[in-house]
């Protein structure tokens, strides 16, 4: 099945930078810049990561395409909250992971119904 992922890595200098390398339907990604950050943002912040004080890089992966209803937003955003579990050696329950997500898709949607963070969590068809 098609999969999202993210790398994590803390930097020496205050910031956020993201590296995207999912592949995408043409424009996608220039259009939801803005919404993908604020996700970025919501679910960094709501896990606790202050990108003010510690600089971090996020590099996003996958053969999950870009794509408009298909919920690579979605699979961004937890994919991203996996990242932190792992990288700060954490013990996020999946319920927890799934709530990250869903503030995440707050970015995309003001307010997301949960099914698709749900979905990206747990797998399988709601």
């Amino acid at each position: 099945s098609a999969y999202t992922d993210c790398k994590l890595e803390y930097t020496t200098e205050p910031g956020l930078e993201v590296i995207d390398n999912r592949p995408a339907v043409p424009l996608y990604k220039e259009k939801k810049m803005d919404e993908g950050i604020e996700a970025i943002n919501l679910t960094l912040t709501h896990l606790g990561v202050d990108t003010k004080k510690s600089g971090v890089k996020l590099t996003f992966g996958g053969d999950l395409c870009c794509a408009s209803g298909i919920g690579a937003s979605a699979a961004q955003v937890v994919s991203l909250a996996r990242a932190v579990n792992i990288a700060d050696s954490r013990s996020l329950s999946e319920d927890e992971i799934n709530a990250a997500g869903y503030e995440g898709e707050k970015g995309y949607h003001g307010t997301p119904s949960g099914i698709d963070n749900t979905a990206a969590t747990f797998g399988g068809l709601l």
